[in-house]
C-alpha cells in the first residue's frame, strides 16, 4: 500500500508500543543543552518523528517505512526530509513504473491518488508539488537534464498529461492564483510540449476575470512558447488582447502583456507600436482616458518611435501635454518621476523638433 488509508480509521498506537517496531531504535530530537525556545511537541509527534530519525539512522527502506512517512506527513506535511524520505522508499520497493496505454501501474496509481489528495488538502505546501513532480517524471521516464521522455506512446502519455491539467484547473478553480499550481502547469506543458489548447483555457480565465494576473502571465508564457512571431500572429494576439484591454482600461496587466509582446515583434515592433497609439487615441477623450497604465505606455510607444525617426511634432507636443497632466493631476502621487519622465523625454527630442520647425 502506498497510502495509509487502511490505518486512518483505527485509533493511533505509538510507534515505541508497537511490537513490529522493537528492533528500532528511537531518536529523540536534539535541541542541545540549553535551547532558547524548547519546541512543545505533541507526544504522538515526537513519537513519530522520533522513528522516523531512527528508520534514517539505520537506512531501512521498507513499507513498514513508507507506512511511517504517511503518519509523519499527516503531522507535518511541509517536512521535506519525510518527502525525500518517502520517495527514496518506493523506489527501493519498485513502485514508480513507466506508464502504458493501459494506464498507471495500480501500486502507481494509489500514490498518485494519495499526493493528490494532500494536494487538494494543503494547495500552497511546495513539498506536495514537488512530490507529484517527481511522480509525473517517473511515470513518463523524464530525464531533467536531457529533456526526454523514456515513453513514446501517445496514449499513454496523453493519460498523464490530461491528468495533470486537470489536477491543476481544480486548484485553479479554488484559488485563480495558486502560485504552485502555475508553476507545476507550466512544466506540464513544457515537458509534454503541448500549448495549443492552453489559450482556449486562459481565455476562459481572463472573461470571468479580466484583472488575474496569473492569466496574463500564462497568456505570455503559452505565446512564447508557441514560438510564432510572425507580423501577422503578432497583430491577431493584439486584436485579441485588445478585447480585454477594452473591459478595463486601468487595468495593468493588458497593458503590461502588450509591452512584452511587441518586445518580440523585431522588424514589425514600430507597425505594432504605431497600431496600438492609433487605437489609445479615441481613448484620451473618453472619462477612462486617464488610465495611468494606458497612458504610460503610450507616452512610451511615441518616444520610441520619435528616437527611430517618426517626424511628428504634433505628437511631441500632446506627450509634453500628457506628462504635464500626470504631474499635475492624473498622478500627481508619482510627480518626481513623471517629471523625470518628461526631461528625459524632451533632452532625447529637443534637437530634433527644432530642425522641423525651422
Amino acid at each position: 500500500m502506498s497510502t495509509s488509508d487502511d490505518e486512518s480509521n483505527t485509533p493511533h498506537v505509538f510507534y515505541k508500543d508497537r511490537p513490529e517496531w522493537q528492533d528500532i531504535q528511537p531518536i529523540p530530537s536534539d535541541e542541545g543543552p540549553a535551547p532558547v525556545v524548547a519546541i512543545d511537541y505533541s507526544e504522538q509527534f515526537a513519537d513519530v518523528y522520533n522513528y522516523i530519525r531512527g528508520v534514517i539512522n539505520t537506512g531501512e527502506l521498507s513499507r513498514r517505512v513508507l507506512s511511517l512517512t504517511c503518519d509523519a506527513i499527516g503531522l507535518n506535511a511541509a517536512n521535506y526530509t519525510v518527502w525525500q524520505l518517502r520517495r527514496d522508499v518506493l523506489e527501493a520497493i519498485g513502485v514508480p513504473k513507466l506508464i502504458d496505454e493501459s494506464g498507471l501501474d495500480k501500486e502507481f496509481e494509489k500514490e498518485f491518488t494519495f499526493c493528490e489528495k494532500m494536494i487538494e488538502n494543503i494547495q500552497k505546501n511546495y513539498q506536495v508539488w514537488h512530490h507529484q513532480k517527481a511522480l509525473v517524471s517517473w511515470a513518463v521516464g523524464y530525464d531533467e537534464t536531457m529533456k526526454t521522455m523514456q515513453v513514446k506512446n501517445p496514449e499513454a502519455l496523453n493519460i498523464v498529461f490530461k491528468r495533470e491539467l486537470q489536477l491543476t484547473k481544480d486548484i485553479l478553480s479554488y484559488d485563480a492564483k495558486n502560485y504552485h499550481a502555475w508553476q507545476h502547469r507550466q512544466w506540464i506543458l513544457s515537458i509534454f510540449k503541448e500549448y495549443a489548447g492552453e489559450m482556449d483555457y486562459v481565455n476562459f480565465l481572463l472573461t470571468d476575470d479580466v484583472r488575474n494576473n496569473s492569466a496574463w502571465n500564462q497568456r505570455y508564457f503559452v505565446f512564447v512558447s508557441l514560438r510564432d512571431f510572425s507580423p501577422e500572429n503578432l497583430m491577431e494576439e493584439l486584436d485579441a488582447v485588445w478585447e480585454f484591454v477594452k473591459v478595463a482600461l486601468s487595468n495593468e496587466s493588458p497593458w503590461s502583456y502588450l509591452r512584452g509582446l511587441i518586445r518580440l515583434a523585431g522588424d514589425s515592433r514600430a507597425v505594432l507600436q504605431k497600431e496600438v497609439v492609433t487605437r489609445c487615441k479615441p481613448l484620451l477623450s473618453k472619462k477612462e482616458g486617464t488610465s495611468v497604465p494606458m497612458l504610460g505606455l503610450y507616452i512610451e510607444f511615441i518616444d520610441d518611435l520619435l528616437r527611430n525617426g517618426e517626424p511628428d511634432t504634433s505628437e511631441y507636443a500632446e506627450v509634453v501635454c500628457l506628462l504635464d497632466s500626470m504631474i499635475s493631476t492624473i498622478d500627481p502621487i508619482r510627480a518626481p518621476y513623471w517629471e523625470y519622465m518628461k526631461r528625459k523625454f524632451v533632452n532625447a527630442h529637443a534637437d530634433k523638433v527644432a530642425q522641423m520647425a525651422s
